[in-house]
């Protein structure tokens, strides 16, 4: 298996100039096309999630067990094959999946190293890595090598900032009484 990580804007250039079997797509509630909707794609086994890039678990469509199990079940399924795994800005939900079945199949160290190979900004969903750190058995590891990367801090940090205008924008209404 090969794994591509992506923001939305790059998926029909990448289509185009690689030979994809399968996209795990992820897009936020609300999301309309030219802002955040996703291609839906005819010529490729696609599965699309649709949650908000919130680093709080239980958060109102934010990250679930049920949104980490599809992704996993979905890359299981084709895990001989070469798949594209994006989200919006290609940074944090895309990454935390990529991230985490990467461990599952290698190693936490070797994880971490394709992400920083392969991703320009990762800024792993933390929340995401908590459910898959929990489901997929790390015992807590994988949460603390993200929590404990300068570069994954630096970037989640910049990340937040753009996850509060993305939902301030798309649902304030769902916006915390503190930060996310």
């Amino acid at each position: 298996m090969s794994i591509i990580v992506s923001g939305i804007a790059a998926v029909p250039d990448i289509l185009k100039s690689r030979k994809i079997d399968a996209v795990l797509s992820i897009e936020h509630p609300n999301a309309q096309e030219g802002a955040g909707r996703v291609l839906r794609l005819e010529n490729v086994s696609q599965k699309i999630l649709c949650f908000w890039d919130i680093e709080k678990e239980n958060f109102p469509d934010g990250p679930s067990d049920e949104i980490m199990r599809e992704a996993f079940e979905f890359l299981e399924v084709h895990k001989s094959q070469d798949v594209l795994i994006h989200c919006k800005a290609g940074k944090s939900r895309s990454v935390a999946i990529a991230l985490a079945w990467e461990a599952h199949q290698t190693d936490i160290d070797s994880a971490v190293q394709f992400v920083k190979d392969h991703c320009e900004f990762p800024a792993p969903n933390i929340a995401m890595i908590q459910i898959a750190d929990r489901l997929l058995g790390f015992g807590g590891k994988l949460v603390d090598t993200v929590e404990n990367n300068d570069i994954f801090t630096v970037n989640r940090e910049d990340a937040n900032q753009r996850r509060i205008a993305h939902l301030a924008k798309y649902s304030p209404e769902k916006l915390p009484p503190q930060p996310i």
